[in-house]
């Protein structure tokens, strides 16, 4: 049976754009979350009226909706004339994030920097507010710290309700940000504590020199929390090299981080890079929709600093998706935010089979409904929207650039086995270049590999990657159509290039993890100047992924 694609429909609603008709007039607009609480959508964000971040007059604001397209007017939730019980008036106040208890309470929180204070608030309602400081901070770094707020909270299935925190030093200093850590009630919000602090492995330890990083210490910023088998998971950013990007400067599949806790996230281990490309910037995490299996990111689908370092990297706001709860497998899908420009920093939630999301577009707060969600039950094909040269029509599919892809979900059991078949024909159209990406498989620092057609004679031919060597696996004529397998174990993997009975065999193991065409190349700039280096022609039709044994 062909493999479907997943094209699911993308709605976009306007939560809030400044307009100098309107009261408030915020003209600066930022780190927005939302959530849905007893049947109403509500969001809240950190904005003033000076077009600045980080100045006097930033407070945090809120807004309602019933149906997540008319939005009220912004009030500061927090404050008095928003009718808080308890307010605090304090100015410099940071990024909001909610949890949803049960739908009995409503948690947010966030943070006054200049203040030195984290607050988690709570709501009957979602409108009226009352605040309450957890000013303790974790033991091992408690006077040097603020409790930085960071993205959607967690309640894990057991009940308990964790909020993933930045931990800053009093100047906060995003660059210099060594440690996060999760904020965690195991009493419906009655109680909280902190985890251990969360850092991530010196450079050296991954056999990096540290002076290329700017030291041996790792910069963690913005951590977000999900289930996973076993645990929980959280994703950090890297931002190590933000404080001298054009020094020092990370890989673009250094920029997301992972840890694990096995203890309800009482204590992690440290974070590692995931083979994932991306940028300086903010994800969000969910794992376990409907099914309980498979994982969603979102996040920007870009290479860091093309063409310049944060903002100017933040391109195609994008859903990764994943069939178990290990971030390395995450393949980039389609666009969720408004077409052009930049969308960045995303917030959100999943219920009923749909992901609601909030994020920044050009100084305006934007939202996207993103509906249906990845079905596992079987192999589907992911068409990647962050990338030029994917083009799909009447069956075929058509790579023309070289960062070109079209990814291949597996189903859970095959990625848990690690062993799987997968049959296609292509037709090698045309080939300006010397080579082409057809087929990537597995990582990109590890555990990886590459099929590309190359100019070899008077014939093109496709090689494997094998280490530093490329293999010849066999002839690609050009217009003809050729059929190509690929056989995946937990050890090795088999390459069959056209009717024949020779095979290639390569011994060393693979990430569970593939992608038509060149899922790692490099981000084409400018964006207006990208020329086609070919064009491979996907039968659609022919793609069949099958497990072993």
């Amino acid at each position: 049976m062909p493999l479907l694609l997943y094209e699911p429909d993308v709605r976009h609603e306007s939560i809030y754009v400044p307009h100098r008709h309107q009261r408030p007039l915020l003209l600066y607009n930022h780190d927005v979350d939302i959530v849905r609480f007893r049947g109403r959508f509500i969001a809240a964000w950190n904005a003033n009226a000076t077009p600045l971040e980080g100045v006097a007059g930033q407070f945090n604001y809120l807004s309602v909706s019933p149906d997540f397209r008319d939005w009220t007017p912004p009030v500061r939730p927090f404050c008095r004339d928003g009718g808080c019980e308890n307010p605090v008036e304090d100015d410099n106040q940071w990024q909001p994030v909610f949890v949803n208890y049960r739908d009995e309470s409503l948690f947010c929180a966030w943070c006054t920097v200049s203040g030195r204070r984290t607050f988690v608030s709570h709501s009957r309602d979602g409108v009226s507010w009352v605040n309450r400081d957890v000013a303790p901070k974790p033991l091992a770094v408690a006077d040097e710290v603020v409790g930085f707020p960071t993205t959607h909270g967690l309640v894990t299935s057991d009940g308990a309700i964790l909020i993933p925190c930045s931990l800053p030093g009093y100047d906060c200093q995003v660059h210099r940000t060594r440690y996060a850590g999760i904020l965690i009630s195991r009493d419906g919000g009655e109680n909280w504590h902190w985890s251990q602090p969360i850092e991530g492995v010196n450079w050296s330890e991954l056999g990096e020199d540290p002076a290329a990083h700017g030291g041996d210490t790792m910069i963690l910023w913005e951590p977000v929390v999900f289930e996973e088998e076993g645990g929980l998971g959280l994703l950090v950013r890297n931002s190590t090299s933000q404080g001298d990007p054009y020094g020092h400067r990370n890989l673009p599949w250094q920029m997301i981080l992972y840890a694990h806790s096995e203890d309800g996230g009482e204590t992690w281990s440290r974070a590692l890079p995931v083979e994932v490309n991306s940028t300086f910037s903010r994800m969000l995490a969910v794992s376990g929709w409907d099914s309980g299996q498979g994982m969603m990111m979102v996040h920007n689908d870009w290479d860091v600093a093309v063409p310049e370092p944060i903002p100017r990297d933040r391109y195609f706001m994008s859903l990764f998706v994943a069939p178990t709860c290990d971030p390395n497998l995450l393949l980039p899908g389609p666009c969720v935010q408004l077409e052009g420009g930049r969308g960045y920093y995303p917030n959100g939630f999943v219920t009923e089979g749909r992901l609601y999301l909030g994020y920044t577009y050009n100084n305006t707060i934007q939202g996207t409904v993103v509906h249906p969600l990845p079905d596992f039950s079987r192999p589907f094909l992911l068409p990647r929207q962050g990338r030029p040269g994917l083009r799909i029509e009447s069956g075929r599919a058509f790579l023309t650039h070289p960062s070109s892809t079209l990814g291949v979900v597996l189903t859970p059991e095959m990625t848990r086995k690690g062993e799987f078949t997968l049959e296609f024909a292509l037709t090698l159209d045309w080939l300006r270049d010397d080579s082409f990406p057809l087929l990537t498989l597995g990582g990109v620092s590890r555990l990886g590999s590459v099929l590309r057609v190359c100019h070899d004679g008077q014939c093109p031919a496709v090689k494997v990657r094998d280490g530093d060597e490329w293999v010849k696996a066999g002839d690609l004529p050009l217009g003809q159509s050729t059929r190509v397998s690929v056989q995946v174990g937990r050890s090795g993997f088999r390459v069959t290039v056209g009717e024949t009975e020779k095979s290639v065999d390569f011994e060393r193991p693979l990430l569970p993890k593939v992608a038509f065409g060149g899922l790692y190349e490099p981000s084409p700039w400018p964006m207006g100047e990208v020329f086609a280096s070919g064009q491979v022609t996907l039968d659609l039709e022919s793609i069949r992924v099958a497990g072993l044994g």
